[in-house]
């Protein structure tokens, strides 16, 4: 085996010194003369002002938590399209046992009541767009309606907040 991939490598090599002198050296000369170009792009780049998450606060069930700002920052050179979406289960406990769907959260680009706010799904949902540079505000907020109303303890729920340039 060791012997045929040798001849073959060899074989490629005869194959490259095969051609001509003559045409290498005239698609040297048209690399020459052909002007560089390239196609600058836009950035689609965020920046949220709490990366590592946020906390609503302790609640209980039928209670709905204060407002949670997250300043989007596009630091990018496009418009870009940010958008929200709930991950896994919904809110779940210390074992990943659901306790509370992805819609008792909810968010919008102004303040207001909870059910003025866009509930917070396992799809992608538009948010808004964002001129590059500018400074966007997201408001989120949670409305406790337990599964199981005697639970107590931590529940968690993972939210992205994505960008797609346009």
């Amino acid at each position: 085996m060791t012997l045929l991939k040798k001849s073959l490598t060899a074989l490629m090599l005869i194959a490259v010194f095969g051609v001509g002198i003559t045409g290498i050296n005239q698609a040297f000369a048209q690399t020459l003369n052909n002007n560089a170009q390239t196609n600058i792009v836009a950035i689609c780049a965020i920046a949220l002002s709490n990366p590592l998450g946020f906390n609503f606060g302790d609640l209980g069930q039928g209670e709905t938590s204060s407002e949670v700002q997250v300043i989007i920052d596009n630091t990018g050179s496009a418009v870009a399209n940010i958008s929200v979406q709930g991950n896994g289960l919904g809110w779940v406990d210390a074992v990943n046992t659901l306790q509370m769907v992805h819609d008792q959260s909810a968010y919008k680009d102004f303040s207001g009541t909870f059910a003025s706010k866009q509930p917070v799904l396992p799809t992608n949902n538009f948010a808004l767009a964002s001129a590059p540079t500018t400074l966007e505000t997201l408001f989120f907020q949670t409305q406790i309606d337990l599964i199981n109303p005697l639970f107590t303890g931590a529940i968690t729920h993972s939210i992205d907040v994505k960008a797609v340039c346009i």
